[in-house]
């Protein structure tokens, strides 16, 4: 099993990624998940045995609302499910969910739309006496409401475990 699917389950979410959204959910690939905890000072091990905190920073990935990526690229700030919020950015070509590269945007699932992302989100309460961000804040973006049903499509989890990066 995968890091992420093992995580997910190790956090008692996999479920709830499962269920009805709408959700967007930020992921990263197991290539660097593990690099990407060091700003916890915990291992990728303590961490996965640590499922309070593990919970925190895999809700801090999920929002519960269906976010494409031009309705992101304006720079909104958005609220996680874990509560805190997260900043979105297209500068210079690059695309960034909380200042991590997104790499491969708009992956649909039945139950959201699935964003892969170059490393860990740390929510900033988690975060240990990182600087303060010294952008402004954005306006909020409307969310454009899709008016045609998608066709079926699997689940997030389902969409995790059939891509293999995960």
């Amino acid at each position: 099993m995968s890091t992420l699917l093992y995580a997910l389950g190790a956090a008692g979410l996999t479920d709830r990624l499962a269920g009805v959204g709408p959700f967007t959910w930020r992921a990263a690939t197991d290539e660097v998940s593990g690099a990407s905890v060091e700003t916890l000072c915990m291992s990728q091990a303590e961490l996965l045995a640590d499922p309070e905190t593990l919970c925190n920073i895999l809700l801090y990935h999920l929002i519960t609302e269906k976010y494409f990526f031009r309705n992101l690229t304006a720079g909104p700030t958005v609220d996680t499910a874990e509560g805190e919020p997260v900043t979105f950015d297209l500068t210079a070509g690059v695309f960034t969910a909380g200042g991590v590269n997104i790499s491969d945007p708009d992956n649909l699932a039945s139950n959201g739309i699935m964003h892969v992302i170059d490393g860990i989100l740390i929510p900033p309460s988690l975060q240990a006496a990182a600087p303060e961000p010294t952008a402004e804040p954005t306006e909020e973006v409307a969310v454009e409401r899709p008016v045609v049903e998608a066709p079926p499509r699997p689940n997030l989890v389902e969409v995790l475990a059939d891509d293999g990066r995960f």
